[in-house]
């Protein structure tokens, strides 16, 4: 920042309004000081806000810098309270929220949203009302004597209010948090709009159901007590007796259990890893066991709410393994964890009979956390896990929630192309003038064993903007290579740079093979987003 701010020895919260820190430029008088002398430090102090503070709070606030053209705008405002060129600034950086908990008397606690490692900023104690916070996406904690912590993701842009029930310990919905009563409404990939349709309030489990839990339900014999498989089992397409169903359920040694486990328990050390390996039928049957059921599609995109681009760069896609559930910091929704990565989540519902998988898992792509996977049911692949969901009404949900869900389907196959006539302004909606490129070769590195990675950078083709893009190139090869040019998926429009390239693990056997590999940053994805967003669902209510 600027050296106004350097001259400035009191730092304060960057988030949060706060009354008891004095302005800059001086410190607290201990005794007497005549009127001149008081005056001069006053009229410093006056032109340094309306000179360097206020033009400064302009410049950050165009940069998207909130945080600290809030924290800059509130040792101003100390300065020159009521400047109507401040009051002007203030909706740009900042928003007004209100905070109900029950019970009352919570903590409040918050940070940047992707500030993981950052410390809290205490906010007050509930009811809070028209507190002022910098604009952008927070992470708020609640924490209260005999209640279990919440965290929860706050709007960003918008001034909001929270009301929220916090879970007591050791109640039956302990580990869950609890999701008001609202409306669901949706544009998701795959399906398109849904909705609106009214949501009863209920509770969704904080954390996917862990192998410690799934023990319990393994050590009170739940694979031989029927009262918990009240779902027929159809493999094939043909119906199968419970005998037959379970007898398929067992693990690496043929023992009843997932078949990641052995001798019918899970590894050493993975007590708080996600169950995976499961079936939807050994996923149904846990939550019936635990007197909750599996969340339906409705249910679990409602609770996984928008602002994908911040939870998923805190998510565990594209890793060795799962992780211990609450690991990952990407909290999403109602305050709950993982629905991004680390294990696919079995749904209630079905569609032509296989069940809806949803989040995806850690070797899945980004893109798969808003993408509705089908899976058939006796599906055991080790990254297949699930949370619970429990509803006040009882443990089945609603006949309009339990529904089957068919996706619908464009058979291109069976389209009639276009005339001629309507091709040849389609193409030239894409056509080019061939002009110079003008590469120039930004950075190189030769550290992989199996190829060379260079940066370039070249023009767009369009208006004056530049691109860059990466090249790779095999060492194990001579030239000329067969080049393959790289589309990836929808994630990439979540990422904020391409340093990640989120899909490069599962595209450099390319590279192995011999061939070079040019990956373009294109225009909507990493640094180069423009507003682009994948369907992601909406919700009516923000707040409640």
């Amino acid at each position: 920042m600027s050296g106004a701010r350097d001259a400035l020895p009191h730092r304060i919260p960057r988030f949060a309004e706060e009354s008891s820190r004095r302005p800059p430029g001086g410190r607290r008088p201990g005794g007497v000081v005549s009127g001149g002398l008081w005056f001069g430090i006053h009229a410093r102090r006056v032109r340094w806000a309306e000179m360097q503070a206020l033009p400064q709070i302009a410049r950050l606030a165009e940069q998207g810098d909130y945080a600290e053209a809030f924290a800059l705008a509130t040792r101003a405002e100390k300065v020159v309270p009521g400047n109507a060129d401040l009051a002007k600034l203030w909706p740009e950086i900042s928003v007004k929220v209100s905070i109900e908990t029950e019970p009352p008397g919570a903590d409040v606690e918050m940070k940047a949203y992707s500030d993981v490692a950052g410390p809290w900023v205490h906010a007050g104690r509930t009811p809070l009302k028209n507190l002022r916070v910098a604009r952008g996406y927070l992470r708020w904690r609640f924490s209260k004597a005999g209640l279990e912590t919440l965290e929860y993701p706050g709007p960003q842009g918008q001034n909001f209010d929270m009301k929220l029930r916090l879970t007591r310990q050791h109640s039956p919905e302990s580990g869950m948090v609890y999701v008001p009563p609202g409306t669901f409404r949706a544009n998701l990939a795959g399906f398109g709009y849904l909705g609106p349709f009214p949501i009863d309030e209920h509770w969704i489990d904080k954390f996917e159901v862990t192998n410690r839990q799934f023990n319990q339900f393994v050590d009170a014999g739940g694979y031989s007590k029927r009262e918990f498989w009240d779902h027929p089992f159809v493999k094939d397409g043909r119906t199968l007796t419970w005998e037959q169903g379970t007898a398929i359920l067992v693990d690496a040694t043929g023992r009843p259990g997932p078949s990641t486990w052995e001798a019918g328990t899970y590894p050493d050390g993975k007590d708080d890893f996600p169950v995976g390996g499961v079936s939807w039928y050994e996923a149904a049957a846990y939550a019936r066991f635990a007197g909750k059921s599996l969340p339906t599609l409705y249910h679990w995109y409602h609770s996984a709410q928008p602002y994908s681009a911040f939870s998923l760069p805190l998510s565990n896609f594209g890793r060795a393994g799962p992780a211990p559930v609450g690991r990952n910091p990407g909290v999403v929704g109602t305050g709950v964890y993982d629905m991004g990565g680390n294990v696919r989540e079995w749904c209630w519902n079905e569609a032509k009979g296989r069940r809806y998988s949803l989040g995806g898992a850690w070797d899945d792509p980004p893109y798969f956390y808003l993408w509705s996977e089908l899976r058939e049911p006796f599906d055991r692949a080790p990254g297949n896990g699930f949370r619970c969901l429990k509803y006040r009404s009882g443990a089945r949900p609603s006949e309009r929630f339990a529904a089957p869900i068919v996706r619908p389907f464009r058979d291109y196959s069976a389209e009639k192309p276009v005339s001629d006539e309507s091709f040849r302004i389609f193409r030239s909606i894409y056509a080019r003038e061939p002009r110079p490129l003008n590469p120039v070769v930004i950075s190189e590195d030769a550290s992989a064993e199996h190829w060379r990675k260079l940066e370039i950078a070249y023009d767009a083709g369009y208006g004056a903007e530049r691109m860059s893009a990466y090249l790779f190139l095999p060492k194990h090869a001579a030239p000329p290579y067969q080049a393959v040019l790289f589309f990836p998926g929808a994630g990439t429009v979540q990422e904020r740079s391409s340093k990640s390239l989120l899909s490069f693990a599962y595209i450099d056997f390319i590279i192995k093979s011999g061939r070079a590999l040019l990956h373009p940053v294109y225009k909507g994805t990493y640094e180069r987003q423009a507003g682009v967003v994948i369907a992601e669902h909406n919700r009516e209510q923000v707040s409640w």
